[in-house]
């Protein structure tokens, strides 16, 4: 991280999804058009996944695995489509066994409202987890 930035911990990301969830996406519907510029902007901004990426220092990935907000083709995880290190965020070390996944391809929030109910749910259990 630079010198001097702002820096959101692991709880207070999660904690402005979920206020996203009340202001943000309040109201949202679920569509059957694929091409909904909703299901894209929830695809690159919800995290689909959090791992411990070093000691103490946390992802929260979007479903291309790469930072929230960051909008790249799939299966580029190197530095030229992401500096990763921008994007740690510090929390307890050791809060995961594994990789913890809010979905999967078959439960996209986008996809239901009762994969969007279930959405909330999970980053809302795991939030409460978080010590602090």
């Amino acid at each position: 991280m630079h010198k001097g930035r702002y820096m959101q911990t692991l709880k207070s990301r999660l904690e402005t999804v979920v206020h996203c969830f009340e202001n943000d996406f309040r109201g949202f519907k679920i569509k059957s058009s694929k091409a909904d510029a909703m299901k894209w902007l929830m695809r690159f901004n919800l995290p689909y996944t959090v791992r411990e990426a070093e000691p103490g220092k946390y992802l929260l990935l979007n479903r291309e695995y790469k930072p929230l907000g960051f909008m790249a083709e799939a299966g580029g995880h190197g530095a030229e489509h992401a500096v990763y290190e921008d994007h740690l965020l510090p929390g307890a070390p050791g809060l995961l066994d594994n990789d913890i996944y809010f979905y999967n391809d078959a439960s996209t929030p986008w996809g239901s409202a009762k994969n969007w109910t279930a959405y909330q749910k999970a980053v809302l259990t795991f939030l409460e987890k978080l010590p602090g």
